[in-house]
């Protein structure tokens, strides 16, 4: 039997640029930086949200150096990375496999572990680029003309100092308004994430996440639903092409995400409610609310609707799947280090119980978990059923099928 093959994984660090720097950006995605892979021993990453209701989280990277030389002790005069080597520095991982960046951050912390054979590791955590952001207070304006969420993401970062080229993707629908200054109470601030967020995905519906080279993706409400090309990966139960996943899959069918339900409040105030009778007959009232930034406020009632009918029901669902692949190939590896993008990227889940009855889950993907010891990869996986956003459910003029009266639900 030949011997496993692991990813061909390297490790970048950048320790002369500032954090969100234009140099930074400039050095984001670049595979001309210092190299630290020799001494990798482990690294776990995250990147991703807990489910489909949530905002993207700030990711996070643990790495194990093997630090015997001392290059990675911030004190070592002699090391190659003094006197500039601490928190603040940009640490990227590239699987060269498939030419994928999985994470991209800044070194919050280095921690020094030492064992009894004398050995010492240097322990580097991170966090991405919604870290630092998380930490910006924004100055408002004293007006701002309502504009797409794409134009307030940008005019945020710009606003805060930093380059709008941080941010790459789709125009949005929804017109946002931001919140201004109070002329009566200048100087006033807002923490330039949570304005983000409110605008991309509280308003736009949309996706707001940071990509695994580093840089800040925006999706509009309509990037998924309009998905139609083939699942990129199968992770099951029935060999062949299919990526065998461990046994902690757990089909479950409960109320956890179910909303029949919701309130949207406006920028101007006002309410804008939609629920669900028949839901709310088989299930019991599950109300969800949301303020937003919406500067057209019967939009609201058009979001209302549209996220009802996309949660009022039950069924069955598979939240998450981990993989423990072992290949002899690296060619094998592409599927899985090509994952990174949440508005375009989906997973199918086959289980085929004793009953022949088999459960077939297309899902996208929420949140992607990769780590590796140097014996055994793992890749977890959370996922969303795509059934809440087919394409297929959704009214769309012009189509010969879906445009059809009577065929479909209107989005908005």
């Amino acid at each position: 039997m030949s011997d496993a093959v692991w990813p061909d994984i390297q490790v970048y660090l950048d320790v002369t640029s500032a954090p969100l720097s234009a140099t930074d950006l400039a050095n984001t995605g670049s595979t001309t930086l210092p190299r630290i892979d020799a001494q990798l021993l482990s690294f776990q990453t995250h990147r991703g949200r807990s489910n489909a209701q949530s905002h993207f989280d700030a990711g996070s990277l643990t790495i194990e150096l093997d630090n015997r030389d001392g290059r990675f002790d911030p004190t070592y005069t002699s090391s190659p990375f003094y006197p500039h080597l601490g928190v603040g520095n940009h640490v990227s991982i590239y699987a060269n496999t498939a030419a994928t960046w999985l994470y991209s951050g800044y070194i919050t912390s280095l921690q020094p572990a030492y064992d009894w054979t004398g050995g010492e590791r240097m322990v580097i955590t991170a966090t991405d680029l919604f870290s630092p952001l998380g930490l910006q207070n924004w100055s408002l304006r004293t007006s701002y003309t309502p504009a797409t969420a794409d134009t307030v993401l940008k005019d945020i970062l710009s606003d805060c100092g930093f380059s709008n080229g941080w941010v790459t993707g789709d125009t949005g629908f929804s017109l946002v308004q931001p919140p201004t200054d109070d002329p009566t109470n200048p100087g006033q601030t807002a923490n330039a994430l949570q304005v983000m967020q409110a605008a991309a995905e509280d308003t736009e519906s949309g996706l707001l996440f940071v990509s695994g080279q580093g840089k800040i993706k925006f999706w509009n409400r309509y990037k998924r639903p309009n998905q139609t090309g083939a699942t990129t990966i199968t992770a099951g139960d029935g060999g062949g092409s299919e990526i065998e996943y461990e046994g902690d899959i757990a089909p479950v069918m409960d109320d956890s995400l179910l909303v029949n339900g919701m309130t949207v409040t406006t920028v101007d105030g006002s309410n804008h409610t939609y629920s669900d009778a028949a839901s709310i007959g088989q299930y019991g009232p599950r109300y969800n609310s949301v303020s937003n930034l919406m500067a057209t406020p019967t939009e609201g009632d058009d979001l209302a609707t549209f996220s009802v009918l996309q949660q009022k029901d039950a069924r069955l669902r598979i939240d998450q799947v981990t993989l423990r692949p072992v290949y002899t190939s690296l060619a094998s590896w592409t599927p899985i280090m090509q994952l990174d993008d949440f508005g375009v990227d989906t997973c199918t889940v086959k289980r085929r119980p004793p009953s022949g009855n088999v459960i077939s889950q297309d899902s996208f993907i929420e949140r992607i978990d990769h780590s590796f010891d140097g014996t055994q990869w793992e890749t977890t996986l959370g996922l969303t059923p795509r059934f809440i956003t087919l394409t297929q459910n959704w009214l769309k003029l012009n189509d010969a099928t879906l445009g059809k009266l009577g065929t479909g639900v209107l989005g908005f």
